[in-house]
């Protein structure tokens, strides 16, 4: 489905050690509910997006939907 009607959006903070962490967004899609995670990394004192992904039976990670493409 290519259509999106995104509702109630609550982001959550997650972090993995002092210099990685993740913002979990979990969000109503139509009548699906659904969840992504942006994965961040620090370095120096930046915080640098790494990687979003989303699990589930048809879950994906960005990186590996960016090696797919020709």
């Amino acid at each position: 489905m290519q259509d999106y009607r995104i509702a109630n959006v609550p982001l959550s903070e997650r972090r993995r050690g002092a210099d990685r962490g993740t913002i979990v967004a979990r969000f109503d899609n139509h009548d699906a509910h659904e969840e992504v995670r942006f994965l961040f990394v620090r370095i120096g004192n930046l915080w640098y997006f790494d990687d979003a992904s989303q699990g589930g039976p048809e879950g994906w990670t960005l990186s590996a939907l960016l090696r797919e493409r020709p």
